[in-house]
């Protein structure tokens, strides 16, 4: 049963990638190998992306950014031309591929003060 349960922890820890130390069948110390090595860790690492932030910016240029690093776009609240917030954030790390939602409203008119 000892041994069954040392089996079980080894890959349990030989999954979550690793190297770990264990004792088996009164052998001594055992290390496990890494599953993930560094070049997996690059592959893994380029599976995520940065949102931009497309605040302010219109429908086609939001998607056209978005597009860009990998991600897709919806609407959410619509009221205007200009995007006034998105979800996830800017500067947030997100998994490529994930749906950006855009909530647009009217862009604030410009207003000239004469003095």
């Amino acid at each position: 049963m000892k041994t069954i349960g040392y089996a079980v922890l080894a890959i349990i820890m030989m999954m979550a990638g690793s190297t770990a130390l264990c004792q088996s069948d009164n052998k001594g110390p055992v290390t496990l190998p890494k599953i993930v090595d560094d070049d997996h860790k690059v592959q893994m690492a380029s599976l995520t992306v940065t949102v931009p932030n497309v605040v302010g910016k219109t429908l086609a240029d939001a998607t056209a950014a978005l597009k860009a690093v990998g991600l897709t776009a919806t609407v959410g609240k619509k009221g205007g031309n200009n995007v006034v917030a998105q979800a996830p954030a800017g500067t947030t790390r997100v998994t490529k591929g994930t749906t950006v939602i855009l909530d647009f409203a009217a862009s604030t008119p410009r207003v000239n003060i004469r003095h």
